[in-house]
């Protein structure tokens, strides 16, 4: 199979649990505009603002990337385990629907809420299966935010723990699945919008602008 991207050298995203939702309430959710479908955080805990903004620019960058029609065609090509039963074609409607197992309403948003905590460990983050929230190791957010590409390793990353809220599972370290394999065709996307190889589809993301409304 033709695979047009560099040699996958990140180290597994792996998830722990179960974890407790214990979030705090967001004062006033951030919403992030696209064509196909929209981003919305309720809230960010434990950050400082420089993260919150590279938080923000990944998830533009993710956006881009998973509505784009590039993304959608490299996934039909890409075999995947564990999809619930589903075709990939099923599998990516439904992630794009907006219908997680948490919020339950097809609305075509995908909701999230941000925890940051800080282990010298090889999790990166986790996120319950079908549940809300997802907690990331600030020692590999810090990494990411001194690397070329660091937004577009976040935006796989985030990616990634969304399709748990949907409902998606892997097995330990089980690479493979549709949430591994996923996550990482997300971040090699990013990449080739953040290169020019690929058109973003909102406005102003060359220049780092996201859109809030």
């Amino acid at each position: 199979m033709w695979w047009p991207f560099k040699k996958r050298k990140l180290k597994p995203i792996i998830i722990r649990g179960p974890v407790p939702n214990d979030f705090e309430k967001p004062i006033s959710p951030v919403i992030i505009k696209g064509k196909v479908v929209d981003i919305q955080v309720e809230g960010f805990e434990n950050f400082t603002a420089e993260e919150k903004d590279f938080y923000l620019r990944a998830l533009n960058l993710m956006l881009n990337a998973i509505s784009s029609s590039f993304f959608k065609s490299e996934l039909m090509t890409i075999p995947v385990k564990e999809s619930n039963g589903l075709t990939r074609l099923e599998a990516y409607d439904k992630v794009m629907s907006g219908f997680d197992a948490y919020h339950k309403v097809v609305d075509h948003s995908l909701q999230f809420f941000f925890k940051l905590f800080y282990k010298r460990s090889s999790t990166i983050g986790y996120t319950n299966v079908g549940g809300f929230g997802i907690s990331t190791n600030r020692y590999f957010v810090a990494r990411w935010m001194k690397g070329k590409y660091g937004e577009c390793d976040l935006a796989g990353h985030i990616f990634h723990e969304y399709l748990h809220s949907v409902g998606f599972y892997h097995r330990w370290g089980h690479k493979g699945t549709l949430v591994y394999e996923w996550g990482y065709l997300a971040r090699d996307v990013a990449i080739q919008i953040v290169d020019g190889k690929v058109v973003a589809l909102a406005e102003g993301l060359k220049e780092g602008v996201f859109f809030t409304a």
